[in-house]
């Protein structure tokens, strides 16, 4: 928690994490909601820089795919994972991929 603190102490005097997000609401109007998150800003870009280092092109479309599907479900309220994942499905997936 102290490094987390650290970092959103550091970010936040750079103007790091501070955004609109504009996007429907479950109404269907448009809404608006600003934030502030120096921190998480901070340690996602730098997840993602380190998963470029780490991580083969098939493997990161696969990831992106499967974020852009399970971002869509979570959004529309639906239930992401209908299966249990077994090693053979997951194995079918990734040739699949």
């Amino acid at each position: 928690m102290a490094l987390i603190e650290r970092i959103e102490a550091a970010a936040a005097a750079f103007g790091i994490g501070r955004g609109i997000h504009l996007g429907d609401t479950i109404l269907g109007l448009k809404g608006r909601v600003a934030f502030e998150a120096p921190a998480a800003e901070t340690i996602v870009v730098a997840h993602r820089e380190l998963e470029k280092l780490v991580l083969t092109g098939r493997q990161q479309r696969l990831k992106d795919a499967v974020a852009a599907t399970y971002g869509e479900l979570v959004t529309k309220g639906r239930r992401p994972i209908r299966r249990r994942a077994t090693p053979r499905r997951c194995s079918r997936a990734l040739r699949s991929a």
